[in-house]
């Protein structure tokens, strides 16, 4: 049986990593261990009390004043405003005066935070309030949409239990009542509900993304316990897959609006979001290094073409998955800021690495419901473009869907397959050897290997 690896023991590391018994870093503000798993970061001070650091890179500033009720808090907020007193107090019409304030904060962080991770480029994240103002009149569970996603976001940051709790209940507790009101508007799709439903449906998926990587990431957590025995370990790994199933249909999902209101939503408000015209229309790789990716992504079909190997009706999909594939890889490095290297630059539009899962078969999707390993694969290689977007603010609702999915591929394929994930591995700082069964080394520490293995996936 494996042990731990030794290491030098810390004695100010942050509260996070104590709890999960893995080495910090003790960078600060935020460790890298936090920031990776998009959790919030405490440390304590030299003096006896221990009294916490605050975060300078919190993406708010919040004061927490205990009442029996709840916990009500204030944001240190800009001044101005995309949001104007009129539209807010006609917002707040249908709520409890007891929750207006809440509701009001929220709205306000929603408006200089949350906003921010749903786009990239000033026009697209701009839209956001302008939609919202626009469309809650009508169309209430939009609202209920914005509720619950800064609720979440909100909750990401707090450290006491209690208040993290309080706002994760609020965004359960939101959300529940927008599908209603969402489901039935979805019945009768048209050019007038087009842009409140593609909101919802945004924000809705981001919401699930957040919640099915905690999720996930638990599960996996509990994989690589000492203190689990084999059953236990093996329902950890089929949760941590059906979350990871649950992140790819959730994205899936959101094309069941694009589709056929496409035209009405390109026309609408929301033009700024789903315009692509500036995409290059050609897939051609933009530098060398991209070029062998895809040479090594395309090496991937020998692992059912040739080798001896009866034909399989499922090879269609498993061909068509990863042409797919190879031209999302395309895509982004031709999105890519810094062509010295993809590893370091960052994409101009990090939009562009949902290409691969909205696009994608159900086919497919049942193939990796049924763990047929080429499927499990092909994603793991994806994750590597899911890496590629950790630059931007979307970050916290990514929530280490890269390392969520090779590990879960990992266990999916067994010790035996590992080689065919080596590179993918080795790219998202995966330590594979951290899943075999007795091991509890950091799955998340950083690879000794920062080159590009080969696919061991020839004839």
């Amino acid at each position: 049986m494996s042990t731990r690896r030794a290491h030098q023991k810390t004695k100010h590391g942050c509260a996070a990593c104590k709890k999960r018994r893995v080495k910090c870093d003790e960078q600060r503000p935020t460790c890298k261990n936090c920031d990776r798993r998009g959790i919030g970061c405490s440390f304590q001070n030299d003096d006896p009390k221990g009294s916490t650091l605050p975060d300078a890179n919190a993406l708010f500033k919040v004061h927490v004043f205990r009442q029996q009720s709840s916990p009500s808090i204030s944001y240190e907020l800009p001044p101005e405003s995309l949001l104007n007193a009129h539209a807010v107090d006609k917002m707040m019409q249908n709520y409890p005066n007891a929750m207006q304030s809440q509701f009001r904060s929220l709205l306000r962080h929603f408006t200089h935070s949350t906003r921010l991770s749903l786009a990239l480029d000033k026009r697209s994240i701009n839209v956001w309030p302008l939609a919202v103002t626009q469309l809650i009149s009508e169309y209430p569970f939009v609202l209920r949409a914005v509720f619950a996603l800064t609720s979440l976001h909100v909750s990401r940051s707090l450290l006491n239990d209690s208040d993290r709790n309080y706002h994760l209940n609020i965004a359960a507790g939101q959300l529940n009542i927008g599908i209603s009101q969402y489901w039935n508007s979805l019945q009768e799709m048209s050019q007038q509900n087009a842009d409140a439903l593609f909101a919802f449906s945004t924000m809705l998926t981001t919401y699930v993304l957040t919640v099915a990587g905690d999720e996930c990431g638990a599960a996996l957590d509990r994989v690589q316990s000492n203190h689990v025995t084999v059953a236990q370990r093996q329902l950890a790994s089929n949760e941590a897959t059906e979350q990871v199933l649950r992140i790819l249909k959730s994205l899936r999902g959101t094309m069941i609006v694009v589709v056929p209101c496409y035209n009405y939503i390109s026309a609408g408000v929301f033009k700024p979001v789903t315009s692509k015209e500036w995409w290059p229309e050609t897939r051609v790789p933009a530098t060398e290094e991209a070029a062998e990716e895809d040479r090594m992504l395309k090496s991937l079909q020998n692992m059912w073409v040739g080798r001896g190997r009866k034909y399989e009706y499922y090879f269609d999909s498993l061909e068509s998955t990863l042409k797919l594939l190879r031209e999302c890889f395309v895509l982004v490095s031709q999105l890519s800021t810094d062509h010295e290297t993809l590893q370091t630059g960052g994409i101009t539009d990090w939009s562009a690495i949902f290409f691969f899962i909205c696009k994608v078969s159900m086919g497919f999707l049942r193939l990796l419901d049924e763990r047929v390993p080429e499927a499990w694969v092909i994603l793991a290689h994806y994750a590597i473009l899911s890496s590629r977007s950790k630059k931007s603010k979307a970050e916290w609702w990514l929530n280490n869907m890269d390392v969520n999915i090779i590990m879960t591929a990992a266990l999916v394929l067994g010790e035996d397959n590992w080689d065919l994930i080596r590179w993918p591995a080795s790219i998202v700082e995966v330590n594979l050897d951290s899943l075999r069964c007795g091991s509890v080394v950091d799955a998340r520490a950083v690879s000794q290997s920062k080159t590009a293995i080969e696919i061991v996936a020839k004839p």
